[in-house]
């Protein structure tokens, strides 16, 4: 499985990912992904998700800025409340466990 993606729409106003997690619930696969520009934008798709290349494309695609980080971006960054910050866990499986 690759680790780098693109998304084809913007999410939250970036579109460059790398897989973290990998895991099995209930018997469907799911994909932990994090915006490589933002910790703070990460996302849990399903494995139909990712197989979609409606929504995503292998590897890091080469895009114009103005492509890659939205004003979506900027939107997403004034309503967040800095004091909040999601973590991220990576289970030990992942390629970017370094424990």
């Amino acid at each position: 499985m690759n680790y780098s993606w693109t998304s084809t729409k913007a999410i939250k106003g970036l579109r460059h990912f790398v897989l973290l997690n990998h895991y099995i619930d209930n018997e469907k696969e799911f994909f932990q992904m994090v915006s490589v520009l933002d910790e703070e934008i990460n996302i849990t798709i399903s494995k139909k998700e990712i197989q979609n290349s409606e929504l995503w494309e292998e590897g890091w695609q080469e895009l114009e800025k103005n492509e890659s980080i939205t004003s979506d971006y900027e939107d997403f960054k004034k309503s967040k409340n800095s004091s909040f910050h999601e973590e991220i866990f990576i289970n030990k499986k992942s390629e970017f466990y370094i424990s």
